[in-house]
C-alpha cells in the first residue's frame, strides 16, 4: 500500500475496529418503562437493548461518544433511529469514552401518540482487558 492508503486503513481502523471487552449491560424495554435511566461502561463494552414490548421502539442515540453497530462488519452508526422488533435485541458498542443519550419511542396506547424515554449511556476509559 502507498502511504495515503495506509493513513486512510489506519483511521477507519481507530474508529470501527473496536472490538467489545467481553461486558455487555443490558437495557430491557418493557411496557412499564425501562431497566435503567443511566448506565456506566468503558470504551469497548456494549449495551444490548431488548424490546420486551409487543410493538417495535426506535433507538436515536444522541450525543458525544463513538457508536458502533457490534456486527459484522462493524460501522459507525448513522442519525437514523435503530429498529428493534418486539421480542428482539439489538447490540450497540462504544468506542470512545463520552456520554450517550439513547432516545428511545415506541407507538403509545393513545391513538396517534409515540412515548418517548431517555437513558444515558456514560462512558469511561479503558475496560477490564484494557481494549481502548
Amino acid at each position: 500500500m502507498n502511504r495515503p492508503t495506509t493513513l486512510l486503513a489506519l483511521i477507519a481502523c481507530s474508529a470501527a475496529c473496536v472490538s467489545p471487552t467481553g461486558v455487555t449491560r443490558e437495557l430491557s424495554v418493557e411496557n412499564e418503562g425501562m431497566s435503567s435511566r443511566e448506565l456506566f461502561i468503558h470504551a469497548g463494552d456494549a449495551v444490548r437493548i431488548s424490546n420486551k414490548r409487543s410493538v417495535p421502539i426506535f433507538v436515536t442515540p444522541l450525543g458525544g461518544a463513538a457508536i458502533l453497530d457490534c456486527g459484522d462488519p462493524v460501522h459507525t452508526l448513522g442519525p437514523e433511529p435503530m429498529l428493534v422488533a418486539p421480542g428482539t435485541s439489538e447490540q450497540l458498542c462504544f468506542g470512545e469514552p463520552g456520554a450517550v443519550s439513547l432516545i428511545i419511542q415506541s407507538p403509545s396506547e393513545q391513538p396517534n401518540a409515540t412515548q418517548e424515554m431517555v437513558s444515558t449511556v456514560r462512558v469511561g476509559g479503558k475496560g477490564p482487558q484494557g481494549v481502548p
